[in-house]
C-alpha cells in the first residue's frame, strides 16, 4: 500500500519517464508529409508493418522509400525499397497522398519513410513501435 501521497506521486513521474524512454516521437512534418505505422506481429512468415500517408504534400511514389523491408524471408535479407515497388497498382508518378502500403519486416530497430528529392535525402517518418 502506497504510504503517502507524494510517493504515489512519485512513483508515477518515475514510471512515466520509463515508459517515455521506449517511445520515439516524431512529429509531423506538415510541410512534407506525415504516416501512421500500425504493427502486426506474426511466428512463421515476416511480421508486418502497414503504412499510410496520412497527410502533408501529395509526394511521388517513386521519391518516396521504406528501409528495412524483407526482400527474403527464408535469407533474411531487408532492404530499402520504393513505394512503387510495394503497389502495383500505383503508378510511380502518381502521389502517395491517402495510399496504405503493407511491408514485410523483420525485427529492426527503426522502420524510416524517406524522401529523395534532387539528390537529397530526408527521413519524413519513422516508427519503433515494434520494439
Amino acid at each position: 500500500m502506497v504510504s503517502s501521497r507524494r510517493s504515489m506521486l512519485k512513483g508515477t513521474v518515475v514510471g512515466s519517464l520509463a515508459v517515455a524512454g521506449c517511445l520515439q516521437y516524431i512529429p509531423c512534418l506538415d510541410d512534407v508529409a506525415c504516416f501512421n505505422f500500425r504493427y502486426y506481429a506474426a511466428d512463421d512468415v515476416s511480421n508486418r508493418l502497414d503504412i499510410t500517408h496520412t497527410g502533408g504534400e501529395d509526394l511521388p511514389a517513386n521519391e518516396v522509400y521504406i528501409t528495412n523491408v524483407v526482400t527474403n524471408y527464408q535469407e533474411e535479407i531487408t532492404e530499402t525499397v520504393a513505394w512503387s515497388e510495394l503497389d502495383d497498382k500505383l503508378d510511380p508518378s502518381v502521389g502517395i497522398s491517402g495510399e496504405k502500403i503493407r511491408v514485410g519486416i523483420l525485427f529492426p530497430d527503426v522502420v524510416q519513410v524517406l524522401w529523395y528529392q534532387d539528390g537529397e535525402e530526408q527521413v519524413i517518418g519513422e516508427t519503433r513501435s515494434f520494439r
